[in-house]
């Protein structure tokens, strides 16, 4: 399929095809938002709109006022829908077939296409189809996608898309980049396999959580000021319970694509306050000094087909010293604190 001829079969619709289904909406048939942005994205590829207003804007305004849209909604339909469309070319020259906009199903949402737009700036080709597959088949919920692209936007370092400024992209040369994609591939992973990743099929209970911040304060010996605040943040914490009898258990979890003092330092402060402390490498880091990991802490190789293998097996602490400022620190966020 040439490039021409997949636009002219995606912009079939003639005039007459365009006011059958603007009269079909002014009647009251109802449309999903995917077949309202077929039908605008063909209102302005054929410049239907020419004749009626004096811009495609004007003429957006003034339909959605007909129908009972804001125009922001409208131009935000059209905007996902040409973004589909996109992509749907992109994986047409590639073999892979999706259907056309106006017959995606009302599971769809448009939000989706929103967050799929947002990951295909940083994730490999084959990651945006696959995506893309689960979306049209239902199968991954919005907050999946919403994680997943919080996973993947450090990448882009703060590079957000402005105005007439192009569309930002990783930059597959830059190292800090990659490095950020390979992180936030272990944290996906993590996510899709909740705890099968610890051998744990069927828990009562099971939350990985990012952003915990454990609070607390300690003695130092002053008799004006005897106290000051800690806080200490592990990149990842699990919460487990097995059975209806077993103790919740808190896994705390880094990710490290370098085995450097400051992180093993991490390591060693993690123990401190959860049950079972955790390090992720990816498999490439090859030789892996034992002696550098603190003892009782668990190593997980990440393999590039997103698997996980114990490399070593870590020690669980029943009662770690600040246990309960991590658990405080997991309230807090709960409650939105």
């Amino acid at each position: 399929m040439t490039e021409s001829s997949y636009n002219a079969a995606m912009i079939s619709s003639s005039n007459k095809q365009i006011e059958e289904a603007i009269s079909a909406i002014l009647d009251g048939k109802e449309r999903t938002w995917s077949q309202l942005a077929a039908l605008i994205i063909a209102v302005h590829e054929s410049k239907y709109w020419e004749g009626k207003s004096d811009s495609f804007s004007k003429w957006l305004d003034e339909f959605g006022k007909e129908i009972g849209y804001g125009m922001a909604t409208l131009w935000r339909y059209f905007s996902v829908g040409r973004k589909y469309n996109n992509l749907r070319r992109s994986a047409a020259f590639r073999g892979r077939e999706y259907p056309p906009l106006e017959e995606l199903q009302k599971h769809v949402s448009a939000e989706n296409f929103e967050l799929l737009e947002k990951i295909s700036r940083v994730v490999d080709e084959e990651d945006i189809y696959l995506t893309m597959d689960e979306i049209l088949a239902g199968t991954i919920r919005r907050k999946e996608l919403r994680d997943r692209w919080n996973a993947f936007k450090p990448a882009l370092e703060g590079q957000t898309a402005r105005g007439n400024i192009s569309t930002p992209k990783v930059d597959r040369k830059n190292q800090t980049q990659l490095n950020a994609i390979m992180k936030a591939k272990i944290l996906d992973a993590l996510r899709k396999l909740g705890p099968s990743w610890l051998n744990i099929q069927e828990p009562i209970y099971y939350q990985l959580l990012s952003d915990v911040v454990a609070e607390g304060r300690i003695k130092v010996g002053d008799f004006q000021n005897p106290y000051e605040p800690t806080y200490y943040a592990p990149g990842l914490v699990a919460l487990v319970k097995e059975t209806k009898y077993s103790p919740m258990v808190v896994h705390g979890i880094e990710i490290s694509l370098q085995l450097t003092p400051g992180k093993m330092k991490q390591l060693h402060e993690m123990s401190r306050y959860c049950n079972v402390a955790w390090l992720i490498i990816p498999e490439t880091i090859s030789e892996l000094d034992p002696d550098l990991i603190p003892e009782g802490v668990g190593v997980l190789g990440f393999k590039v087909n997103g698997e996980f293998v114990v490399i070593t097996e870590p020690s669980t602490d029943p009662s770690p010293s600040h246990i309960d400022h991590i658990l405080k620190g997991i309230i807090l966020k709960g409650v939105g604190a």
